[in-house]
């Protein structure tokens, strides 16, 4: 069998430790400890030459130390082997060894000890022996000590050396706050960041402090009272230590936007008080540990941000019966949604966007998250399927996010029926059918994505409805139709519209697109009629804000750019809509009116067509003379219909041509009509 860890700790185990152990030449990591092992250490353990974490601590082992164990030089992360029985001198072979601390308090050792004591900068703690001291520089004289790194000493008397590892490991120097700290003249609950109760350390507070290391293995020594970690925004390396597991009160730890590494410790489901973890934004890799699900006091899961996070969603994760938010977006993580989710009734957001690895559809277990306010399920390629009618149930829903998917089907009305939502968005999918009108009673709704799938149909009045809408997109579908009048109300809350590529949607725009700060109508079929706020390209166009959108004539604009007014001889104001259009050349107006009474531009090097909109607002001109402008090209527009008021049209001596239409047949006011020099026929 290629062994390489026996984790056996608190389990009751009695009798002594086998001398086959030494058999297992691979083993890497032996942890025994908190049982009531006892005899001696077998002399065998020396064989395991890939062994790097010995934890012996917490037994009734007895007799010396085997010189044997110095061949372990691979041994270099703990060395454990505090609270037994041992007697005897330190081997001299323990020189060999790569170790960074070694924890030997509780026992009875004697003699003289090398000074290559002094250089485990992890730390060590011999409190119970007597030895002769080395080295002044790094030991005190007494017969009960603590040794440090030559540079890093800590008093025989002070309790908490586990704060003193933090600080030498995560290049303490250099933290943006350190108040008192390594002044062993304050006691360490006067160290800042360091929060005490009744004399023990309960809380570690170092958000964005800077620091820039790896958490220390051995940072509980002393310190198993703390229950609250603050590590967000430092420059932290390493793995979470499997050592975590003795903080064993810890309510708290968020090691948010770091840079750790290596896979979450499975010690992690030993921490059932637990009701806060934080590992977003960090390197951790391999799959989450099943035993995460034993966390029953978890509250707030996030493990977002982590790429090289793989394998399934653990579905013990459903016994979290107390759990309100869980954020796993953008990871590696793969397979299906677990039906287990369907079982956290305290679940409040549930955030998987940008999960590039789960092919999965929607599990009808997750209709029964009925406290559930926001799920995020978008830029999921592998979501399919439809979107399901169970949703109507879920009431307490605030945001549905599930656009940039590969969702099919209809949208289900039964949407309609989530009263508190804000936020639905379901762009990019293959969506058909038409816009269902029940969608119209989410008054509350702030926001609607439903731009690229394959709607059709006509948009629905309820639509109207939406009290709160601020931003609404339906670009890139099969729309048709015009956009309703009952969406009037709409521009009391709109601020931005997404209407391009609709080439089926058409008609008049209508004024209240003007209070929107954003609008887009690129692509398709619009009549803007409120130039001061719309520019045209000259087809398709997108919208923005103007103060005067309630400009009376927009068709003089849409005549100024179709006939190049730019060019024109005489244009003194046009486009200035600080004045009237009364003061606009060769425009006159009724009498303390701003209604146009004649137009009068002839001879002005007009060049272009009559747009048809032009026409239509001009019901009480009486006189339009567009003659001797020999750039004036196409048709009569049938709108000319329109001029019901006009005595007099002149539209002579210019390049106009084709039909004369028979709505001129309704100007039964018209006197004089010129329309010769032409290209006129039939």
């Amino acid at each position: 069998v290629d062994l390489r860890q026996v984790n056996l700790f608190q389990n009751s185990l009695t009798g002594s430790l086998p001398t086959n152990l030494g058999l297992n030449i691979n083993l890497e990591i032996f942890a025994v400890m908190d049982n009531s092992l006892s005899g001696p250490i077998p002399s065998q353990l020396g064989n395991c030459l890939g062994l790097d974490q010995l934890l012996l601590r917490n037994n009734q082992l007895t007799g010396q130390l085997p010189t044997e164990l110095g061949l372990l030089t691979s041994l270099d992360s703990s060395f454990d082997i505090s609270n037994n029985n041992l007697t005897g001198t330190i081997p001299t072979e323990f020189a060999n060894m790569s170790l960074i601390d070694f924890e030997a308090d509780g026992n009875s050792f004697s003699g003289n000890i090398g000074t290559w004591i002094c250089q485990l900068t992890g730390g060590v703690d011999f409190t119970g022996s007597s030895f002769n001291c080395p080295l002044p520089g790094c030991c005190d004289n007494s017969t009960t000590w603590i040794c440090g790194g030559i540079d890093s000493l800590i008093p025989c008397d002070f309790p908490f050396p586990g704060l003193v590892y933090l600080y030498n490991a995560t290049n303490g120097p250099l933290w943006e706050d350190k108040d008192n700290w390594m002044d062993f003249s304050f006691d360490g609950c006067d160290w800042e960041h360091v929060t005490c109760d009744g004399g023990i350390p309960t809380t570690l507070f170092m958000f964005q402090n800077s620091l820039d290391g790896t958490l220390p293995h051995n940072l509980y020594e002393g310190v198993t009272s703390l229950n609250y970690f603050q590590f967000e925004g430092n420059q932290l390396e390493g793995s979470i230590p499997s050592t975590f597991g003795f903080f064993e009160d810890t309510i708290y730890l968020n090691v948010r936007d770091n840079t750790m590494t290596g896979s979450v410790p499975t010690e992690i489901g030993v921490l059932t008080k637990l009701t806060f973890l934080n590992l977003e934004t960090n390197n951790f890799t391999g799959p989450l540990p099943t035993e995460m699900g034993l966390c029953a006091n978890l509250e707030e899961l996030d493990i977002a941000n982590n790429q090289a996070l793989n394998g399934t969603i653990p579905s013990q994760l459903g016994n979290l019966a107390n759990l309100t938010l869980f954020r796993a977006r953008i990871t590696g993580l793969s397979g299906s949604f677990p039906t287990d989710l369907g079982k956290l009734s305290s679940l409040i957001e549930l955030d998987f966007r940008e999960s590039a690895y789960i092919e999965s559809t929607l599990p009808t277990e997750y209709g029964q998250l009925l406290s559930l306010e926001r799920m995020f399920l978008l830029f999921i390629p592998g979501l399919t399927g439809t979107i399901p009618t169970w949703y109507g149930d879920m009431t307490a829903l605030q945001a549905l996010l599930l656009g940039n998917n590969n969702l099919n089907g209809t949208i289900p009305t039964e949407i309609g029926e989530l009263v508190n939502l804000e936020e639905f968005r379901i762009q990019v999918n293959s969506l058909s059918g038409t816009v269902p009108s029940e969608l119209g009673a989410l008054t509350n709704l702030e926001s609607l994505y439903l731009q690229v799938n394959e709607l059709e149909g006509p948009l629905p009045d309820e639509l109207g409805g939406l009290d709160s809408i601020s931003d609404l997109r339906m670009g890139s579908n099969l729309i048709n139709g015009t956009i309703p009048n009952a969406w009037s109300t709409i521009g009391d809350t709109i601020d931005t519209l997404g209407f391009n590529d609709l080439p089926d949607l058409s008609g008049t725009l209508p004024s209240w697109i003007c209070n929107a700060t954003e609008a887009t109508f690129s692509s398709s079929s619009f009549y803007c009629p409120w130039p001061s706020c719309c520019y045209m390209d000259p087809v398709n166009f997108n919208c923005g804000v103007d103060d005067d959108c309630d400009f009376l004539y927009p068709g003089l604009i849409e005549f100024y750019n179709a006939t190049n007014g730019d060019l024109w001889t005489f244009k003194d104001d046009w486009l200035d809509t600080s004045v009237t259009v009364c003061d606009w050349y060769g425009i006159t107006c009724l009498n303390g009116t701003q209604k146009i009474s004649r137009i009068t531009l002839n001879n002005n090097n007009l060049n272009g067509t009559i747009p048809s909109n032009f026409l239509v607002e001009l019901v009480d001109v009486q006189g339009l003379n567009l003659g001797n402008n020999a750039g004036l090209v196409g048709t009569i527009p049938t709108e000319v219909g329109s001029l019901i008021s006009v005595l007099q049209l002149m539209l002579f001596q210019t390049g106009l041509s084709g039909t004369i239409p028979t709505t001129v047949g309704l100007l039964t006011s018209l006197s004089t009509m010129r329309l010769d020099d032409n290209s006129h026929k039939g």
